[in-house]
């Protein structure tokens, strides 16, 4: 996977590929005149990012006529999904007074239909308490979709049980052995792995998709996304 090159100087530029999430097609740099492939990666229009492109591209070929009837609840704010999609969208944003603890969140079993965490469980001290939490609170008709920063580039996790100012307060950076997380954390649920590539970049990406029922767990396989199973309940 190339890695991205920082530049001092903050670069905007044209794309012929639009942006999915808004159409954009002028680019801007990341933070710290970031680029990859030598492309600015920030849509001037939306604001989003490769990451944004790249889970919104899955959850929209999911196949958005069976979300229309769910509640959703997204942690934090993000432009990957779009909360006309859902029948209900919800936020809780750290810091303001609609704001949940994922660590203890203070709703019933079954709560939310599908709820979406985008780079958040790296900012949390008990990763797999948060994980249990979400899964508790999804209904058996939805899905938790959930994303950490670039875990395709390392193998091991480096956990070092505190926020370090250095690493954009992150508690951790995780590594491919997220999956052996997952599935010690939540065996019971069944968890699909998928990747994709930023159509304007070309940066590759991951997410995961945790269910209580394998209708979730089958759709990306069945419509050939890049997915393969992580966890199959044995109950």
């Amino acid at each position: 996977m190339t890695s991205p090159v920082l530049h001092q100087q903050d670069t905007s530029a044209s794309s012929q590929v639009p942006c999915n999430v808004c159409g954009g097609t002028v680019f801007k740099a990341g933070p710290s005149g970031r680029l990859f492939n030598g492309k600015p990666p920030v849509c001037v229009q939306c604001g989003a990012m490769e990451r944004h492109r790249v889970y919104r591209a899955m959850i929209e070929r999911f196949g958005l006529d069976d979300l229309r009837d769910l509640i959703a609840l997204q942690f934090s704010r993000d432009p990957s999904v779009e909360p006309a999609w859902f029948r209900r969208f919800e936020n809780s944003v750290y810091g303001q007074r609609n704001s949940m603890d994922i660590q203890k969140i203070p709703l019933p079993e079954g709560a939310y239909d599908v709820i979406i965490c985008n780079h958040i469980l790296e900012h949390v001290p008990d990763d797999r308490a948060a994980l249990s939490e979400m899964c508790r609170i999804m209904s058996p008709r939805g899905f938790v979709f959930l994303s950490v920063p670039n875990p395709i580039e390392r193998q091991t996790t480096a956990d070092w049980g505190c926020p370090d100012p250095d690493q954009y307060d992150h508690y951790r950076i995780y590594g491919m052995d997220i999956v052996d997380r997952i599935k010690a954390s939540v065996p019971q649920m069944f968890c699909v792995l998928i990747k994709g590539t930023d159509p304007v970049t070309g940066r590759e990406d991951m997410a995961f998709v945790l269910s209580k029922r394998r209708l979730w767990h089958d759709r990306p396989i069945i419509v050939k996304m890049r997915a393969k199973s992580v966890n199959i309940p044995s109950v």
